[in-house]
């Protein structure tokens, strides 16, 4: 029976991997689980290998990549590498615990206790450290493992052998110490609790500083996005004074051909007037300084490439969402909508924005070629670039978190649509954009 649980346990630990380390989409079922416990059972009642024989390895590792193509949407390229490299993992995390039951076990004074209970007491604790540190990263952090650089991933590696390497042989010296005492083994399991926790931390480290160095290019396009509205600013002030230094002469000529009775040149003029004048106005305005910043250099843009952006609708007076998150939203959603208008041949970007006493409604909408999303809305990039470019989606959807609100994206007919409601509630810190 304890053989049984040992690798019911040892399977959690790679589900524990997928889900949280991961955020592998899943595909749970009660039928799933019952058919993966039948064959588990029969695995290990059924089928006799010696342990640690190849046969058994490969056998034990064929059944894990089955029950992760069961239970998650995923790719078999991508299950099998995940396989080996989290059964890795496992049995270095596994060495670490081992050492830290034997620890404890001397302690207690039940050293006798036998070998399936010590590997059961070793899942258990391996399994909680997983599942205890991937909880914080998601709660945290909510980034997979496959988005850190492969710098990460090689020092993780790296520090899990040489931590089993040292508790390992630290192990075996405590056989040979001569007089054995409490003391010894207590500190013994420290350094090893000590390992647990340099293993962790390094890890949260690592998803601190890839998380911070995402800030920090978010502030930077939310300053570039500013710069650039305030130098339209100027541009479009220089133009007005150039306009006024002129409009005695305007007025001159107005006045020359009504008295001339040119009507239908006074018409022209007039025209010609107009249009300057609708010219020097600001083309997109929302009521929303970061909101109009955004929505003007898109507006730009998106003439170069003979795309029209049309925006309705405007934002509160009083408009509680971080200017840092209305970049990251606006930002990310135009200019994935303008790639894929260009891509796609069509004409026209639509952008709407309502609000109600307690919310903000953002809706962009866009022609694309016809891309299905997933279960969790996870849409796959079409960039050439694949590592650097799409987490556009999930940036926007990690803001409308929190802002506790929900995302829903629609395609239909080769049209693609967002929609975005936003919690626009008074925030306990100023932060405001408006």
């Amino acid at each position: 029976m304890l053989e049984y649980i040992n690798n019911i346990l040892y399977s959690l630990g790679f589900l524990v991997g997928a889900s949280l380390f991961f955020t592998l989409p899943s595909r749970f079922s009660a039928k799933k689980f019952a058919v993966l416990g039948v064959l588990l059972m029969v695995w290990t009642y059924g089928i006799r290998l010696e342990n640690g024989s190849t046969a058994k390895l490969l056998l034990d590792l064929l059944y894990i990549v089955f029950a992760l193509f069961l239970l998650y949407d995923e790719k078999i390229s991508f299950l099998v590498p995940y396989t080996l490299g989290m059964a890795s993992a496992q049995m270095m995390l596994l060495l670490l615990s081992r050492a830290l039951v034997s620890g404890f076990t001397y302690i207690a004074g039940i050293e006798t206790v036998g070998r399936d209970f010590r590997d059961m007491c070793s899942m258990l604790f391996s399994l909680l450290f997983l599942f205890v540190l991937g909880i914080i990263i998601r709660k945290k952090f909510r980034r997979g493992l496959h988005t850190l650089a492969k710098g990460y991933l090689i020092l993780f590696l790296v520090l899990l052998v040489a931590n089993s390497a040292v508790a390992v042989n630290l192990e075996a010296v405590l056989e040979y110490v001569p007089v054995k005492t409490g003391l010894y083994h207590g500190m013994y399991i420290i350094v090893i609790l000590g390992m647990f926790i340099q293993i962790g931390v390094i890890i949260l480290l690592a998803f601190s500083r890839t998380s911070f160095h995402e800030q920090m290019l978010i502030t930077k396009r939310y300053l570039d996005e500013q710069a650039d509205h305030y130098l339209y600013l100027e541009n479009r002030e220089r133009e007005t004074r150039k306009f006024r230094h002129d409009m005695e002469n305007h007025m001159y000529m107005l006045t020359a051909l009504a008295g001339q009775g040119k009507i239908k040149e006074l018409e022209e003029y007039i025209r010609q007037i107009n249009g300057t004048i609708a010219g020097l106005e600001k083309r997109i305005n929302t009521g929303n300084g970061v909101a109009d910043a955004i929505f003007n250099k898109f507006d730009h843009e998106a003439q170069m490439k003979n795309i029209s952006l049309s925006v309705t609708g405007h934002f509160p007076a009083e408009c509680y969402i971080s200017a840092y998150d209305l970049c990251i939203i606006l930002s990310n959603l135009l200019g994935n909508a303008l790639c894929a208008e260009e891509e796609y041949g069509g004409a026209c970007v639509q952008a709407d924005i309502r609000y109600t006493d307690t919310e903000v409604i953002i809706c962009v909408e866009n022609d694309s070629k016809a891309v299905l999303p997933d279960k969790k809305h996870k849409l796959q990039t079409s960039k050439a670039d694949k590592i650097n470019h799409g987490f556009g989606l999930e940036n926007v959807k990690e803001c409308v978190e929190r802002n506790h609100g929900y995302m829903d994206i629609q395609i239909m007919e080769n049209r693609f649509k967002a929609i975005l409601s936003l919690n626009n509630g008074e925030r306990e810190y100023e932060n405001s954009s408006c």
